[in-house]
């Protein structure tokens, strides 16, 4: 008779399930916190003991893209969809990755150290032990990688938050080197902004240049005509100087015009482009 311990694997998998999103995520620089990870990651284990109980290959798989279009829905609150599917496939790669190599490696330790390990007890306790010596393994193989990529990713997306008027969104932006617009009133840098993210903090009388008239003042004075030169091609983009703008991860307000790209598609999945000169 086979014994299945529900506690056991319901942990092993709520911490497989929180290493995969938090590397995932860190690797396409998506920014979460830790009770969306803790809310997957106890998905995650009740999914798989859904599998275990049913041991219907249909559930299986209703229950694998239940979940997967959850993770993609709860990994962060302000997120493009093509960058949701890319953090669903590379979540479900890693998750796979992850659970080969604990299996893999699980059954190389029961096989080589078990011997060692026959007067410990009884057999379950013989395989807590196995498990334990990889966990703490696997913990410090984890530390190295995950120190490894933040030196070398964590200046190319940066946290950006503004305001206007009543006003205000955070949001993640590419941070590019060759963006070099400037502001050409007050040689602020220029931050674009896909039409997607400016509706949410522009006036709608700016994003469709109708009844521009109808803005106060206050907002007129803070309307900006920028020349964008792409090739041969110069063209003029709209833009506004923001009543508060900051890094939230850095520190202290920022002094940036924001401008509206109208061309199509994205900053490889985000939507918004920073000058790096933001950063210096």
């Amino acid at each position: 008779m086979q014994v299945l311990y529900v506690d056991v694997y319901f942990l092993i998998n709520f911490s497989v399930d929180m290493l995969a999103c938090f590397l995932t995520a860190s690797l396409l620089h998506i920014k979460t916190d830790i009770p969306r990870l803790l809310i997957l990651s106890f998905l995650g284990g009740a999914s798989a003991l859904v599998d275990i109980f049913f041991e219907d290959p249909v559930v299986a798989l209703i229950n694998g893209v239940c979940y997967l279009l959850f993770a993609g829905m709860i990994i962060a609150k302000e997120l493009s969809l093509w960058r949701r599917v890319r953090f669903v496939v590379a979540f479900l790669i890693l998750e796979m990755t992850l659970g080969g190599v604990v299996s893999f490696a699980y059954g190389l330790l029961d096989r080589y150290l078990a011997p060692f390990l026959e007067d410990s007890g009884t057999g379950e306790n013989r395989r807590a032990l196995i498990l334990s010596v990889f966990i703490l393994l696997a913990i410090g193989v984890l530390r190295l990688f995950i120190m490894m990529l933040s030196d070398g990713t964590r200046v190319k997306v940066a946290r950006m938050k503004a305001g206007i008027g009543d006003r205000s969104i955070e949001f993640d932006a590419l941070v590019d080197s060759g963006n070099l617009v400037k502001d050409p009133m007050s040689m602020a840098p220029v931050v674009f902004l896909k039409p997607s993210l400016a509706e949410k903090l522009f006036p709608k009388e700016l994003l469709s240049l109708e009844d521009v008239d109808k803005l106060d003042h206050v907002h007129k004075r803070r309307i900006r005509l920028i020349p964008v030169t792409r090739g041969e091609e110069t063209h003029v983009a709209i833009g506004m100087v923001p009543d508060e703008a900051s890094l939230p991860d850095e520190g202290g307000s920022i002094r940036i015009t924001l401008a509206i790209d109208k061309e199509e598609g994205t900053y490889g999945g985000y939507l918004a482009l920073m000058p790096s000169s933001v950063l210096e």
